[in-house]
């Protein structure tokens, strides 16, 4: 059985959203390569926008090559901006 999911296109922020814009030049801010030395482009919009009740959020980036992803990674603000970083350079090509 086969099931078909339709997401709707996630809201944007609203334009000028200070806290958004950090994040993404946070995020522009980060140089990644590969272990070959071959530099990573940065996706400019964030793959996941989150936030909670308590003021809590992030955004999910994904740097790639040759329009793979090779790197994500999220950065939030709750008490502090933290970043947490996964490569996908170790996992078996499929």
């Amino acid at each position: 059985m086969w099931l078909n999911a339709i997401a709707a296109e996630p809201a944007k922020p609203a334009a000028g959203d200070p806290l958004r814009e950090a994040y993404r030049e946070d995020a522009e801010k980060c140089n990644f390569s590969t272990s070959d030395g071959h530099p990573l482009e940065l996706v400019k919009e964030p793959v996941l926008r989150w936030s909670s009740d308590d003021d809590w959020s992030g955004n999910v980036f994904v740097w790639t090559r040759a329009e793979r992803p090779e790197v994500i990674g999220c950065t939030q603000l709750g008490r502090r901006v933290t970043w947490r970083v996964g490569s996908t350079e170790n996992q078996a090509d499929h």
